[in-house]
């Protein structure tokens, strides 16, 4: 899974991948392509050109974007 696009909303999420929706929540998003580290108090879900930080809470905390993401920021 790649992530081409969408807008960057600082706190709030990107596209259609907000943050604090749970792990399961961005599965059904991103789909089965990806790979998962889990550490010792989170776990790190990364797909092409994307990482996502899962807290201890089971949701999403952090999201962070690489080559080829062509979004722009928005602010809200």
């Amino acid at each position: 899974m790649k992530i081409d696009d969408g807008s960057i909303v600082p706190g709030v999420g990107i596209g259609n991948i907000k943050l604090d929706i749970t792990r399961e929540q961005l599965l059904n998003i991103i789909g089965s392509d990806f790979k998962e580290r889990f550490r010792e108090n989170d776990s790190v879900i990364e797909v092409e050109n994307a990482r996502f930080w899962i807290a201890e809470d089971n949701c999403l905390d952090q999201i962070g974007v690489q080559k080829g993401f062509t979004g722009k920021w928005q602010i809200h």
